[in-house]
């Protein structure tokens, strides 16, 4: 199913060259395009390549789409098996640092911190910015947490719990959302249910970056949605990115990366 999904996408795709916006042609050119790894982020990469060779067996609560009906699953997993499955890839990281480099959003947030290698990848492009990150699973949250202590990086809150809950009490401490990443609960009402929460808060200059956008049915039907409601929207399989700009004109674009 995936396979095919993927061949339509590359049929639909198109390359910089395809693009007459000139704001979505520096987005391409500058950002998705730049394939640098800065060299200030050598320290987070190394820590995700210590994890995925991590042999240890950590207690870890599932409030996301693995989860059973509105009941958490709790189970023993092995460390590595998170960082090379929860975690985004490398070359994502390095394009949601990128992203945060060239927009310099004040106020970011983060919808399922994992292991923080995603949090960490948006800390290290803007250390002026605020993070507010939520994570589901206590244990790996505190993991997160030593990480980020261990590189100093302390423009980032972590808050622990369902994100239903913690998602309102955040926005409003909040109060505007210039940047925000999704990567939790990667399932159709979540998924718009957060959307919903989130855009009073945001502004004609803020960003929505989705992950998984074809991880399901229900994922892609999601991603649907919310483009019909933004001006513009670049989809890179893996990722989706949604502008709220008034100025620009309805686009949606589908761009090989």
């Amino acid at each position: 199913m995936q396979v095919s999904q993927y061949i339509r996408f590359l049929l639909h795709s198109t390359s910089r060259f395809g693009i007459h916006s000139p704001f979505m042609y520096e987005l391409v050119t500058r950002v998705i395009n730049d394939r640098q790894g800065p060299e200030d982020l050598q320290e987070v990469e190394k820590i995700r390549k210590m994890l995925c060779r991590s042999d240890e067996i950590i207690r870890h609560t599932d409030f996301g789409a693995g989860h059973n009906g509105n009941i958490p699953v709790t189970g023993m997993t092995p460390l590595r098996r998170i960082a090379r499955w929860s975690s985004v890839p490398p070359r994502y990281g390095r394009l949601l640092y990128r992203l945060v480099k060239h927009f310099q959003p004040e106020n970011i947030l983060e919808i399922g911190t994992s292991l923080g290698i995603s949090t960490m990848y948006m800390s290290r492009a803007a250390g002026g910015s605020r993070i507010f990150t939520l994570e589901g699973c206590r244990n790996i949250a505190a993991r997160a947490e030593e990480h980020f202590h261990a590189l100093k990086m302390d423009n980032i809150q972590v808050h622990i719990g369902s994100f239903d809950h913690l998602l309102p009490v955040v926005l409003d401490e909040m109060q505007r959302v210039d940047l925000v990443f999704i990567d939790g609960n990667h399932r159709y009402s979540p998924t718009m249910r957060y959307f919903e929460m989130i855009l009073p808060f945001t502004h004609n200059d803020s960003i929505f970056v989705f992950d998984d956008i074809y991880w399901s049915g229900g994922m892609q039907q999601a991603w649907k949605d919310i483009t019909k409601r933004a001006t513009a929207s670049v989809n890179l399989y893996k990722m989706g990115i949604v502008f709220m700009k008034k100025e620009l004109s309805r686009q949606e674009f589908c761009i090989r990366y």
